[in-house]
């Protein structure tokens, strides 16, 4: 996979967990006030979930070197 590729998929896979902590944050939310907060943590686990996924990966067999 080219390194625009794998940009790419990146970026599908932030957007699918920015749209599932959205989901799942809304129901925990109460107004503004614990709503913006909540969805900020969302917006920032969803750029940092699939770094997290490459490193654990590349740990577990058959991913490792």
């Amino acid at each position: 996979m080219t390194r625009k590729g794998w940009i790419n998929a990146y970026v599908a896979l932030a957007l699918c967990t920015l749209a599932f902590q959205t989901w799942v944050r809304s129901d925990q939310c109460n107004g503004m006030a614990q709503c913006g907060p909540s969805y900020a943590k969302g917006v920032a686990w969803s750029v940092v979930w699939p770094a997290s996924w490459a490193v654990y990966l590349a740990g577990v067999p058959p991913f490792h070197a």
